[in-house]
């Protein structure tokens, strides 16, 4: 058996092979090395038939970008051709598994899916085609007010036409897992004569005079700035970055977009926008297979929510991150079924050592590159802020960014024990003793909390509720953290509630008659 040094904190050995099926695998695992490399080869060869070289460590060794697919990938939920190749690297690392699933693992798999479909619905075919007709009429009218700039600017009406950009689609929308009534994503790249500040001024007015607009909330000081809109019923997050230079005749934005070149003297602002949409389609383009990843995201998305843990501001992972955890355990089983990854995901991050960080790909470092000088780099070694951060979960695209840097000691404790819980309820389907609506079960705040505090947000009108409100979110955190150092606080949950915004706790100590001093 072979032995691997595991970021688990522990030596993990692979399974040992069967001497009389070994000839077998030798031969499979000179193919496997032809397509995947010697590496992967030899260890094709030294494992049993049936049983893949399996192991609890997300990471065995590190390599370099991930190398390209030689083949295609498999359809979700059934194992791929024996005549294919096998891919046997995507990511940073080999594989944990290259076992393909059984017909029960593929029912267990329609089971969940099922069952996700009745408690977590994607968006009706009636309801894409009125957000693809939205998101249409806002094109529309970004693209006649970008002519509108332009001509103000002095080029012709031709020119300033042929500059005028579409909008690009990022987050769950992008991923396809979006949900009804969820927000949409956006992205609004204007060329180098328009600038940020006529985005939030005038192209904000010009959506507020739209009809069917019922509300539009421009945040232009926000972290990253965002203009919030709600237009026929559909909510809009609408995100803006500048171009340096315009782009040339025949150029494609999305794949100009791409290209890391696009960001070279770009400000900041506008980089960490377009870097939603690039991200985005890096999980796509780094994953084995998107159907079985956009099914497991789908369930562990509707599992956190339910859970009161999908939540960046209050310290928890946004879509993103669990974007990004998905694609990882893909990347390290491949050829799993949506209910085996499901699986995988639990069991991996809960036994992850948090002090190795969770990444798609090699971080890129291309500050001595012309243009890219000032952008920051996730990197603790050299940045004492980062060597903080406690789950670090870094995003693909370049510059590489921490995409968890508010998550507490508080938060992280929660997150475990939800993925220790999922993994025991997991398990429990598995051996046929629950259904999978056990595993996604809502959390149940009041049950578990006797003392909180609810926060209510009361505003006059939609757009003051919308900023207020989120600037009060934007706050839970310092609170939070001012209650984990107060004495006789033994727990802390933040979670937002349907109805507001709570934070619930207990206390070490209680009165004589065992109520809380509270």
């Amino acid at each position: 058996a072979l032995g691997a040094r595991s970021p688990l904190g522990d030596s993990r050995r692979l399974f040992a092979p069967r001497p009389a099926a070994l000839p077998i695998w030798r031969a499979a695992g000179r193919a496997g090395g032809a397509a995947c490399g010697g590496r992967a080869g030899a260890m094709a060869a030294l494992v049993a038939p049936g049983r893949a070289w399996e192991a609890v460590s997300p990471l065995l060794s590190p390599a370099p970008l991930g190398a390209p697919r030689t083949g295609p990938s498999p359809s979700v939920g059934s194992p791929p051709s024996a005549a294919l190749p096998k891919p046997c690297k995507f990511g940073i690392t080999d594989p944990i598994s290259l076992q393909e699933p059984s017909d029960a693992d593929v029912a267990l798999s329609r089971r969940m899916v099922e069952e996700l479909d009745r408690g977590c619905p994607q968006e009706s075919p009636e309801g894409a085609k009125h957000h693809e007709a939205v998101l249409q009429e806002l094109g529309l009218v970004v693209t006649e007010w970008m002519a509108e700039a332009g001509l103000e600017k002095g080029l012709s009406e031709a020119e300033a036409r042929r500059s005028a950009s579409k909008l690009l689609h990022l987050g769950s929308y992008k991923l396809g897992v979006a949900q009804p009534g969820s927000d949409i994503d956006t992205l609004c790249i204007g060329p180098p004569h328009v600038s940020r500040e006529a985005f939030f001024t005038s192209f904000v007015d010009k959506l507020k005079q739209q009809e069917g607009v019922d509300y539009c909330v421009p945040s232009p000081d926000a972290f990253t700035p965002i203009i919030r809109i709600k237009m026929r019923g559909v909510s809009i997050d609408l995100l803006f970055a500048k171009l340096v230079k315009p782009l040339e005749e025949g150029q494609n934005l999305e794949d100009v977009v791409k290209d890391d070149d696009i960001l070279r003297n770009m400000d900041d602002k506008s980089v960490r926008c377009v870097n939603g949409y690039r991200v985005a389609e890096q999980i796509l383009q780094l994953v084995p297979n998107a159907a079985t990843f956009r099914e497991t995201l789908r369930f562990v998305k509707c599992w956190a929510r339910r859970r009161g843990i999908y939540s960046n501001v209050l310290g928890f992972f946004g879509g993103i991150t669990w974007a990004l955890l998905v694609a990882r355990v893909c990347q390290l089983y491949p050829y799993y079924a949506t209910s085996q990854l499901v699986n995988r995901f639990f069991r991996v991050y809960d036994q992850w050592n948090w002090s190795k960080p969770v990444m798609l790909c090699e971080i890129e470092e291309k500050q001595n590159q012309p243009g890219m000088a000032l952008f920051k780099v996730w990197n603790p070694k050299t940045n004492p802020a980062d060597r903080q951060h406690v789950m670090p979960v870094i995003t693909p695209a370049f510059p590489a960014m921490n995409s968890t840097h508010n998550v507490t000691e508080t938060t992280k404790r929660i997150l475990l024990d939800e993925f220790r819980r999922g993994y025991e309820s997991v398990k429990t389907v598995e051996a046929d003793r629950a259904e999978w609506a056990q595993v996604h079960e809502p959390f149940q705040f009041f049950r578990q909390f006797r003392h909180f505090l609810w926060l209510e947000v009361l505003a006059r009108n939609e757009e003051v509720y919308q900023k207020f409100s989120g600037w009060v979110e934007s706050k839970l955190r310092i609170l939070t953290k001012q209650l984990e150092v107060a004495s006789g606080f033994r727990t802390i949950n933040t979670g937002g509630q349907p109805d507001g915004m709570g934070h619930g706790f207990e206390r070490k100590e209680s009165t004589p008659n065992g109520d809380s001093p509270l």
